[in-house]
């Protein structure tokens, strides 16, 4: 049995929380990235499967929760030691955020 540590078990729970702040039906080419994903994520391949979100995030913009996607990309960037990652996606958040009308 896998050892999980923390990180990993936070890291998981962000990737989760953001895929499900995208659209529920995904335009072009993210249905066959979210197959991609799920593979990464069975197989805590997190890196990968950050870049497989990054990738659906920027394919389906412009909806309500792009905002909260971005997020808890952020955190699981950072969860993963990706602080780079974390950082660009937490200033497209923030920005997003200021964007919104009622802010």
């Amino acid at each position: 049995m896998k050892v999980w540590r923390e990180e990993w078990r936070q890291a998981l729970r962000h990737l989760a929380a953001a895929r499900f702040f995208l659209p529920e039906s995904l335009a072009g080419e993210s249905l066959l990235a979210e197959a991609e994903l799920n593979s990464y994520l069975h197989h805590t391949e997190f890196g990968l499967a950050l870049e497989v979100l990054e990738f659906m995030g920027k394919a389906n913009t412009g909806h309500a929760e792009e905002a909260l996607f971005w997020s808890e990309m952020a955190l699981a960037a950072q969860d993963i030691g990706l602080y780079s990652a974390s950082s660009q996606y937490d200033a497209r958040a923030r920005a997003l955020l200021h964007a919104s009308p009622g802010t």
